[in-house]
């Protein structure tokens, strides 16, 4: 029995077929290598891009601690946590400093206070005096709960994967684990309370305006913040410059005023460093700086934080 013969149509037929998967294959590998090229150059793009907010911010620590060491420079900069856009090889860094003793003690203040701070920084109803409460039993030595509070027994009945350290805090960043603190509000009490603070009085000359708010009357906010103004001007003019506007009452307010006392600043100051990263998203960093008067070396960074920037939405969920 002879094979059947194939004809020229059905060659030319079977012919055209391996040419088009040939070429549907060459295809496919051609876009599957485009594919893996632009994700390694965005790998790529991404590793320059967090190497150069490294430096960014490692360049505004550098920035924040050169102007505390430099007396002229320390001297026109008030250390109440406003920040500074400086700039760095072209890109621009947000620098700021806060004195210490310019917040809240959190090892010190007492429940009022640590109150009056919630609520500041937005906290409402029966939130203000749990968190509160649940504060002052993480930083106690014993075991009885205050009212509202939380001890062991109340991190174990609520399943909290943490624990009252009944000890105090030995960094802001503790906040984060007490019972029923969200972290948003967590990260806003950081930039206003400090576990170097000598002592427990806050210094109305360098305290951010919502300590200023949760420490003194409301009616004494303002005069301190006018007073603060005077004295941020006559910094910024040169010798023997004339004022050019009148504070009006602030003026008459004298530096022996109770309400005035004036806290020394530092040596311990918290600078909080910003610049603009890739795609757009911010890198952050905290740094708690300790201006040590030694000559040989002057300071010593107690601790040095990186914010981890937060995901930026695809244009599909915007």
């Amino acid at each position: 029995m002879k094979p059947p013969r194939i004809g020229l149509g059905d060659q030319r037929g079977i012919a055209l077929l391996v040419v088009l998967w040939t070429l549907m294959l060459l295809s496919l590998l051609v876009v599957a290598f485009a594919q893996q090229t632009r994700l390694e150059r965005q790998r790529v793009s991404n590793v320059i891009a967090a190497a150069t907010a490294g430096s960014d911010l490692q360049a505004g620590l550098s920035l924040g601690i050169g102007a505390l060491l430099d007396p002229k420079a320390s001297s026109s900069w008030i250390h109440d946590g406003s920040p500074r856009q400086l700039e760095f090889a072209g890109r621009r860094i947000s620098v700021s400093i806060q004195d210490a003793n310019g917040c809240v003690n959190l090892n010190e203040a007492d429940i009022q206070q640590l109150q009056s701070l919630l609520r500041v920084v937005g906290v409402e109803g029966d939130a203000v005096r749990t968190l509160a409460a649940a504060i002052v039993d993480w930083r106690d030595p014993d075991s009885v709960i205050t009212p509202n509070g939380a001890e062991l027994a109340t991190y174990i009945e609520n399943g909290a994967s943490t624990r009252p350290a009944n000890r105090p805090f030995l960094s802001v960043g503790e906040l984060k684990s007490i019972l029923g603190m969200p972290p948003g509000v967590a990260d806003k009490l950081a930039s206003l309370v400090s576990v170097f603070t000598a002592g427990n009085q806050v210094n109305p000359m360098t305290a951010p305006e919502a300590v200023l708010r949760a420490s003194f009357p409301e009616e004494e906010v303002s005069d301190i913040l006018a007073r603060r103004l005077k004295r941020a001007e006559a910094k910024s003019r040169p010798e023997g410059a004339v004022p050019a506007s009148n504070i009006g009452k602030a003026d008459l307010r004298s530096a022996s005023d109770k309400d005035l006392v004036e806290v020394p600043e530092g040596p311990v100051y918290v600078l909080e460093i910003a610049t603009r990263a890739h795609q757009g998203a911010d890198a952050r960093a905290r740094a708690v700086v300790w201006l040590t008067q030694d000559a040989k070396r002057p300071y010593h960074v107690l601790d040095w934080q990186l914010a981890r920037p937060a995901p930026q939405e695809s244009p599909s969920q915007q």
